[in-house]
C-alpha cells in the first residue's frame, strides 16, 4: 500500500474520531461566539439608546449635588476657568457642570486593526490548543486499543505507518485554522465595511499572513503533539506533560542564569503569531554602566530557530522509539 492511500486511510480515521469532531465543532462554535460577542458590544448606538442616555443626564442634573455646583460655577466662574466678565457664564457653567447624554453613550468602537493581537489572536490560541489536544487523542487511541498491532501486520513499514498518521493530523490541523480564523475575519470585516469603518490594503495583507501563520503553527503544533504522544504511547501522559510545562515551565526557565524566556515556548509562540514579542529581562541591566535597554523583542525570524529545533527534537526520539521498541 502506498504512503498516501495509507494517509487517505488514516485520515478517514482521524474524521471518524467521535473526540476529535467534537474538538472541531466546539472550536467552530466558540469561534462564533467570540465573534458574535465582538460584534454585538461595538454595534452602533440606537436611538433607543440616545433617548435613554438622554433620561440619564436629565435625570442626574436634577441631582441637588449638581445643581450646588452649577451655582458654585456661576457664583465664582474663575474657579473654572471662566472669566467672570464673560456675558454666558451661565451657559458655560452650564456647559462645564451638567452631564450629557454623551457622559452615557460609551461602547468600544470596532477597530479591525487592534484584533490583531485581541479578538484573532485569542481565536488562533484557541484553535491551536484545540487541535493539540486531537491531535493527542488520535494518537493515543490507536495505543490505548492496541490497534495499532493489527496496523503494523498490515503495514510493514514503522516509519511509513507513522509518517501516514502524522499527514492527515498534520493537514487537517492546518486546514481547520485557516478556514476558521479566515472565517473569523470574514465576519469582523463585513461588519466593518457595514458601518464604513475603512478596511486598507495593508491591512488585509496584515490579516493574511496571520491566518497563514495560525494555521502554520496549529498544524506543526499538531505534528509535535502527536510525536509527543506516539513516544510516552498515552494521550494523559502526554497532557501531563504538556500541563507540567504549563505550569512551571516558564518559571524553570526563568530561574536560569541567563536569559530563559527567551526559549520559552509561549515567547516563541506569541512572537511567531504576532510578528514579535517583547518583554523585559531586568537582570540583564544590573551593574550595567550608561543607558540599558531591558526590553528584548522577540522577532519571527528569532522564533521560527527555537520551535523548530522543539519540534524535530521530539520527532527524531519518537521515530526512534517507534522503530526499535516493542508495540
Amino acid at each position: 500500500m502506498s504512503l498516501l492511500r495509507l494517509s487517505r486511510v488514516e485520515l478517514t480515521r482521524y474524521r471518524s474520531r467521535r473526540a476529535i469532531a467534537f474538538l472541531v465543532v466546539v472550536s467552530l462554535v466558540l469561534t462564533a461566539v467570540i465573534a458574535a460577542v465582538l460584534i454585538f458590544q461595538t454595534r452602533p448606538f440606537d436611538r433607543a439608546d440616545i433617548q435613554r442616555a438622554e433620561q440619564q443626564a436629565a435625570a442626574e442634573a436634577e441631582q441637588p449635588y449638581i445643581q450646588r455646583e452649577l451655582r458654585r460655577c456661576v457664583n465664582r466662574p474663575r474657579t473654572y476657568g471662566i472669566r467672570p466678565d464673560n456675558p454666558d457664564v451661565q451657559q458655560r457653567c452650564e456647559e462645564f457642570v451638567l452631564p450629557t447624554a454623551e457622559w452615557y453613550l460609551y461602547r468600544p468602537e470596532l477597530r479591525p486593526r487592534e484584533q490583531l493581537q485581541g479578538g484573532a489572536l485569542g481565536v488562533a490560541t484557541m484553535l491551536v490548543m484545540a487541535l493539540i489536544l486531537a491531535a493527542t487523542t488520535f494518537a493515543g487511541a490507536d495505543w490505548n486499543s492496541g490497534s495499532l498491532i493489527n496496523q503494523l501486520l498490515a503495514v510493514p513499514g514503522r516509519v511509513r505507518l507513522w509518517v501516514a498518521k502524522a499527514l492527515p493530523v498534520t493537514v487537517v490541523s492546518t486546514a481547520v485554522t485557516l478556514v476558521t480564523l479566515a472565517g473569523w475575519w470574514t465576519a469582523v470585516l463585513v461588519t466593518a465595511r457595514l458601518r464604513d469603518i475603512g478596511v486598507g490594503g495593508p491591512l488585509l495583507a496584515d490579516i493574511g499572513w496571520q491566518i497563514v501563520r495560525a494555521g502554520a503553527l496549529a498544524g506543526f503544533a499538531a505534528l509535535g503533539a502527536y510525536a509527543l504522544t506516539m513516544l510516552l504511547r498515552s494521550t494523559v501522559a502526554t497532557l501531563g506533560v504538556l500541563f507540567a510545562y504549563t505550569v512551571v515551565g516558564d518559571l524553570v526557565l526563568n530561574l536560569l542564569p541567563f536569559d530563559g524566556q527567551r526559549y520559552a515556548i509561549s515567547t516563541n509562540v506569541f512572537a511567531w503569531l504576532n510578528g514579535s514579542f517583547t518583554y523585559y529581562d531586568y537582570d540583564r541591566c544590573l551593574g550595567a554602566v550608561g543607558r540599558c535597554q531591558e526590553a528584548v523583542t522577540i522577532t519571527q525570524a528569532d522564533a521560527v530557530p527555537v520551535l523548530v529545533v522543539l519540534v524535530a527534537v521530539v520527532i527524531g526520539l519518537s521515530l526512534l522509539t517507534f522503530r526499535r521498541r516493542d508495540v
